[in-house]
């Protein structure tokens, strides 16, 4: 059994590909596809008595990330969650990291990072606090290229809480009892 290529990559394609038998079927399996491999592809059988070929045209169907669902801003508090959902298209399935700034993140005891076969995943961070706020970036890749999905200057931003204490105090004079209000602006920032 023979595989060949009509176009000139069957030179290349011999260290990418592997033939596959099974009885008397025979499969040639081809990795890392690319679209220059497009092209017409014959199988050639042949024994003392005859020789049979069949001529195929392959089609790559490689196509670069494209990003369908986009993340998007959030405001929350500080210590609670931020989640971000995206969904991207691309043959293969494009490989998702996301980066805050310019640092990758991995998962943790406090982020969860899930990629679904489907091309939808999310990243829910637990926990978070003020150093969190920031540009947060999806980007996905496969050989045909990469998309990224950002949102403004800043994906995750702090809400400013203002919260006002008042306490009453009573103290006993000698003859007179004296109020006294004493209230004190606190500052919170949350997320």
């Amino acid at each position: 059994m023979f595989w060949s290529q009509l176009d000139l990559l069957s030179q290349y394609l011999a260290f990418q590909s592997l033939l596959f038998s099974e009885k008397d079927e025979y499969t040639l399996i081809i990795s890392e596809v690319k679209t220059e491999y497009e092209g017409e592809y014959t199988c050639t059988a042949s024994n003392r008595f005859a020789e049979q070929w069949v001529e195929k045209m392959f089609k790559a169907t490689v196509q670069p990330p494209n990003f369908t669902s986009q993340i998007k801003p959030i405001k929350c508090q500080e210590g609670g969650e931020a989640y971000f959902k995206y969904k991207v298209t691309g043959d293969p399935i494009p490989d998702v990291q996301w980066y805050k700034s310019a640092r990758q993140i991995l998962p943790g005891k406090y982020c969860i990072i899930v990629n679904n076969p489907d091309g939808s995943g999310f990243i829910n961070m637990k926990g978070i606090q003020q150093q969190d706020s920031g540009l947060y970036t999806c980007k996905a890749s496969n050989p045909s290229g990469e998309a990224s999905c950002m949102t403004g200057e800043s994906s995750v931003s702090f809400n400013i809480i203002y919260a006002t204490v008042c306490i009453l105090l009573f103290f006993l004079g000698l003859n007179t009892i004296q109020h006294i209000l004493m209230c004190t602006f606190v500052y919170c920032t949350g997320l």
